[in-house]
């Protein structure tokens, strides 16, 4: 609650900081203008002040969500990420509730509401969400046998700027749609590049041999 307060108070005074910088900056025009530009201000005030207070709320309610699902409390955190993206639509957190929500419907095979889900988040401005959208149509093509054009959603996931061990798993990824694809040697190739990578996490190393080791078996090298 404290930590709610203090956003509040933070969010009003720059608020009022950038007010009263442009009221400075502007004062011949705000005296010539008067009513329009003050009405104009006053709306730009509010409006930034609530767009700083949705997020916060939304992270909150996202945050309890998150812990739900860690927890084992799927029902309960779906309910949570819901109502993330129901009351808070537009802020980072609707976006990120509904990668919980996409998962749950692929798991329901509800492959419609998945691909008007996913057309939702695909011009998002945060790379981890962009990144995460084209692994999932990188998975809906694999399910459909269509592993050239899994492997081609799966590059473009790993081509933007995210978290190391995300970019550990979209490789694995590609390396998994060429042994289904019956590509083993490009299977091997991309393994053996992926195994020259420093600071692999330890189940990812011992994917990676695995899927290694496989390639290798099938290219009857």
């Amino acid at each position: 609650m404290a930590h709610k307060e203090e956003f509040k108070h933070d969010a009003v005074r720059e608020t009022l900081a950038k007010v009263f910088e442009f009221l400075n900056r502007n004062q011949k025009k705000i005296i010539q203008y008067g009513p329009i530009v003050l009405i104009a201000i006053l709306f730009f005030a509010y409006y930034n002040y609530h767009q700083q207070n949705l997020e916060t709320e939304a992270n909150v309610l996202f945050g309890k969500a998150l812990n739900l699902y860690e927890d084992g409390q799927t029902d309960l955190a779906l309910l949570n990420f819901q109502s993330v993206e129901d009351d808070y639509s537009g802020t980072k957190s609707a976006d990120y509730a509904r990668l919980f929500l996409i998962e749950e419907a692929l798991k329901n095979g509800e492959t419609d509401k998945v691909n008007l889900m996913v057309e939702e988040l695909e011009d998002s401005e945060d790379e981890v969400i962009r990144s995460s959208v084209y692994v999932l149509k990188g998975n809906l093509a694999l399910n459909d046998g269509d592993a050239d054009t899994a492997i081609k959603y799966y590059k473009k996931a790993g081509s933007l700027e995210v978290f190391p061990s995300l970019m550990e798993e979209y490789s694995l990824n590609i390396i998994r749609a060429y042994l289904l694809k019956g590509d083993y040697q490009n299977a091997y190739e991309e393994a053996q590049k992926m195994q020259t990578k420093e600071n692999l996490k330890f189940n990812i190393k011992n994917e990676l041999e695995d899927l290694l080791a496989e390639a290798k078996y099938l290219a009857h090298m």
